[in-house]
């Protein structure tokens, strides 16, 4: 097996000298609503629209499957800091109709050793989908 899915620049592929891959994938998916007051009667609610969805998932580095982790943790770092939105593909077919915005970074440093190097780490991500739009909303 080989690459599988692409996040902008980032690859996820297992191969013999490399494995980097995520796990614990969801999506979460949410609509909009509005409650509007009614006097002596119960609110009223309105459909507004799709609300934007979310993706998190875990990917664990170590240094025995041909990543270098401390490199990473601060890749997805530098990632969530850029303000990018950036396609998500897995397998051939595109994730969600829009792109995706890095929305949260959680870093574990599991194993390090003696100068600083980490061994093995883990990063939790959380992606929200990112619309484009054409024109001013105004």
């Amino acid at each position: 097996m080989a690459e599988f899915a692409v996040f902008g620049d980032i690859t996820f592929e297992v191969r013999d000298n490399r494995i980097y891959t995520f796990m614990d994938m969801q999506r979460s998916t949410s609509s909009r609503w509005a409650s509007h007051d009614v006097i002596g009667k119960k609110p009223y609610t309105e459909y507004i629209g799709p609300g934007l969805d979310t993706l998190s998932f875990r990917v664990f580095l170590t240094g025995m499957y041909g990543t270098k982790p401390r490199e990473e943790l601060d890749l997805w770092l530098r990632k969530a800091r850029s303000g990018r939105a950036e396609t998500f593909v897995v397998g051939e077919r595109r994730l969600g109709v829009d792109k995706w915005i890095v929305q949260d970074v959680n870093t574990d440093w599991l194993h390090v050793l003696n100068g600083g190097q980490v061994l093995s780490g883990s990063v939790d991500i959380t992606l929200e989908e990112f619309v484009e739009v054409d024109r001013p909303w105004w």
